[in-house]
């Protein structure tokens, strides 16, 4: 975002009933400028941004710095409006002359509402209580680290040599103990594999599963499979 400076008029204010009344009465002086709303939820800082014009609210800008995500205007206007009832946060508010708002806007056109908002209306947008259901649905969207998903179907790093340890820990990790003898075959198949055989060719592909089995655990089946091919190849 490029926002002009402009002349700051609250600096640093701790959250508290009184923040929905400082833009209250912001917007019905009539001025020009913007909020910035800067709150800690459970996961990281968030970022919001409030632009108003002649006492009519104009722009929103909201980010959650932890998970890389930004929403802008009427998205980020429910989340701004949501984050002054937070309980750990600080604002700012400036005020900008009538040719810094024109290069707020030249530079930040994305952040502009479809309609401005006047004070009668903002008021009735204004939630009762914090929800946490904004960041809630940030978690919930998103990706899973690796070892997430290793730790979640019992998987760890294999840094074992030995092939009864890695098989048996094959079979007792997934839900489908099909899916893992499969696996444990074709490894089978590979170590009685004739002596003449090229040693750098590798063993055929575990083959594909039925549509009923989780494409998660095939999936991590195959790179464990991947990685016992591997350390056979060293040992024969």
């Amino acid at each position: 975002m490029n926002i002009p400076m402009g002349m700051q008029e609250i600096a640093g204010k701790e959250l508290s009933e009184e923040a929905t009344g400082d833009i209250i009465s912001f917007m019905d002086a009539g001025k020009t400028g913007y909020f910035c709303i800067t709150t800690e939820g459970k996961s990281g800082i968030e970022d919001g941004l409030l632009v108003v014009e002649l006492g009519s609210v104009i722009g929103a800008h909201y980010e959650y710095l932890a998970f890389g995500k930004e929403y802008v205007a009427g998205e980020a206007l429910k989340r701004v409006l949501n984050s002054l009832l937070a309980e750990k946060g600080i604002y700012d508010s400036y005020t900008l002359t009538s040719q810094q708002l024109e290069l707020l806007k030249i530079f930040n056109e994305n952040l502009l509402l479809l309609e401005k908002i006047p004070l009668r209306s903002l008021e009735g947008l204004i939630p009762p209580a914090f929800s946490p259901q904004f960041e809630s649905q940030e978690l919930a969207a998103k990706p899973q680290a690796r070892e997430d998903i290793l730790q979640k179907h019992g998987l760890t790093e294999i840094k074992v040599d030995d092939y009864a340890e890695i098989k048996a820990q094959l079979n007792s990790a997934v839900e489908h103990p099909s899916s893992a003898a499969k696996v444990a075959g074709e490894v089978d198949r590979y170590l009685n594999a004739p002596a003449e055989k090229p040693k750098a060719q590798p063993a055929a592909s575990p083959p594909v599963a039925s549509q009923a089995e989780p494409l998660e655990d095939l999936e991590k089946l195959n790179a464990q499979a991947e990685k016992l091919r591997k350390l056979l190849l060293k040992g024969k």
